[in-house]
């Protein structure tokens, strides 16, 4: 026979070994076993007891072996079912606890409070004052687990003045994300100081407008750098950002802490030739879904997505979108049952939602959301429903900000319609759910032709008005790109105001709710 290599190592190994080899189809002498436990050779089951009682292992030609488990099983999904070897005796361990006290068992990560696979019913297990039947206040958050944020309040107003975030060594600025966790609201913002490249930075404010911990520059880079989204996972932030890099651009992540520090080294979540930017960031409560907008050297955007686990293990990078589609500016948020892709078709100018699996997968066809002429949208979870708002401008900005509501298997459920009036241009909206209706805030000129302010109000989730259009902000500069979060402690403001031309510096201003001077 032909010898390869391996073959004739092994047989000159063997000869001077003076191993016996064995003959074809012959067995070796050497005991067979199922490689799920060690071959340990016995004279009696006495010499198998290894001091674990949760087995019981006899004596099987020579060798030992396991020939039964105790099982332990009460059939309680909310349990960890496990046997104690010092013993043989089950243990039955609740698989949620009541962490904050308040004699309500939080939820299973993953899972919505009070569902039947949730194992609980504290929608917030780390705050004492929030439980099923507490009292609600306004403070920004759902206080008794009802699923409604504030109930009965449909106005903000400012609490202070708006605070500048940048300070004077700016060059400019502008705020790519709002998030409230530790008691603060994190922003993400990129800025420019003396002509040398934008970088991604990180702040955080109270209610009050005190700031939590100082302006930290989180691209650590040397080159170009933008700021991405920010979310709260319930014990620390997290970011994704895109940064200039040999082959382009390419989007990176990392989790910050309760002062903006870095947990770690960061994840490089895109490494393609061309142009990886304007990332989306999703916790679905037991992993982060980053999304991005992606040319791959090409001459089309595609969106793509990748998980990224709390200690930095990637998953697959999948294709989200059609090729043809040209999309852009990625939004991916998450229903109890089902998540949702929402980008923008820049060849169709079309606002686009793309149902997903729960392994970042597409699970149906993309629907169309808007009419063509769509410009810059915002996406939220209200109820059972995703609400999604967006601009128009066609050869110019339109007067409206408009709206429509979608299910996550891609079902239309309020079609697209108007739902700003009185204003000649109005542009940049921000939606944010209020657990049973949403706050709106948005860019117009409603006081002055041309001249842009901030403004509020809130809607039902079929999208009826349910307050009057509140002025936040009017200065005399235009006041453009809000962006809102509740958290707990109120709501929040950040926006842009533009000093000279499109040149600005980003803002924060803390709302409390109508009639009240404090956020409780």
């Amino acid at each position: 026979m032909l010898l390869n290599s391996h073959n004739v190592r092994w047989l000159l190994l063997a000869s001077v070994a003076g191993l016996s080899l064995p003959s074809c189809g012959g067995r070796s002498g050497i005991p067979e076993g199922d490689g799920t436990e060690p071959l340990i050779p016995c004279a009696s089951a006495s010499d198998c007891f290894d001091g674990n009682f949760c087995a019981t292992k006899a004596c099987v030609n020579g060798y030992c072996k396991t020939v039964s488990k105790v099982s332990c099983n009460d059939g309680d999904a909310c349990t960890s079912d496990a046997c104690e070897p010092s013993t043989g005796e089950c243990v039955f361990q609740p698989r949620v606890s009541d962490a904050d006290g308040d004699g309500y068992l939080g939820a299973l990560p993953g899972t919505v409070p009070g569902a039947a696979d949730a194992c609980g019913n504290d929608c917030n297990d780390a705050d004492p004052k929030t439980y099923p039947g507490a009292t609600e206040i306004c403070d920004g958050q759902d206080n008794n687990c009802d699923g409604s944020i504030d109930e009965g309040v449909n106005a903000y107003n400012p609490l202070i003045s708006p605070i500048r975030i940048s300070d004077s060594s700016f060059d400019l600025g502008g705020v790519n994300g709002l998030a409230f966790g530790s008691n603060r609201f994190g922003i993400t913002w990129t800025g420019q100081q003396n002509g040398k490249n934008y970088q991604g930075y990180a702040s955080g404010y109270d209610i009050f407008g005190f700031q939590q911990f100082s302006t930290t520059n989180i691209s650590q880079t040397s080159n170009d750098s933008f700021a991405g989204p920010l979310v709260w996972n319930g014990s620390k932030f997290a970011t994704a950002w895109e940064v200039r890099a040999e082959k382009g651009y390419d989007i990176v992540f990392n989790q910050l802490d309760g002062s903006g520090q870095k947990l770690g080294p960061d994840v490089r979540i895109s490494n393609n030739y061309g142009f990886s930017v304007q990332p989306a960031l999703l916790w679905n409560g037991l992993e982060y879904w980053v999304v991005w907008s992606d040319d791959n050297g090409g001459d089309f955007f595609q969106i793509f997505g990748r998980k990224v686990n709390e200690s930095g293990q990637l998953g697959p990078t999948n294709e989200l979108s059609p090729l043809m589609n040209d999309a852009r500016s990625p939004v991916v948020v998450q229903s109890p049952t089902s998540p949702l892709l929402v980008y923008l078709s820049a060849t169709t100018q079309r606002v686009m939602g793309q149902p997903l699996s729960k392994d970042l997968t597409r699970s149906e066809s993309p629907v169309y959301i808007s009419d063509t002429g769509a410009s810059g949208f915002s996406v939220a979870r209200v109820g059972d429903r995703f609400i999604v708002v967006w601009s128009i401008e066609r050869d110019y900005v339109g007067p409206s900000i408009w709206g429509a509501s979608i299910d996550g298997l891609g079902n239309i459920l309020v079609p697209a319609r108007p739902l700003t009036q009185g204003a000649n241009f109005s542009r940049a909206p921000s939606v944010e759910s209020l657990g049973d209706r949403f706050a709106l805030a948005w860019a117009d000129d409603r006081l002055k032709y041309g001249h842009y302010g901030i403004r509020l109000s809130t809607f039902d989730v079929n999208l009826n008005p349910l307050s009057a259009v509140t002025t936040l902000v009017e200065s005399d500069f235009d006041c453009i790109d809000p962006g809102l979060a509740v958290g707990g402690s109120g709501m929040a403001l950040v926006y842009r105001e533009r000093t000279n031309g499109d040149v600005g510096q980003p803002y924060f201003l803390p709302l409390a709710c109508a009639g009240n001077h404090l956020p409780y």
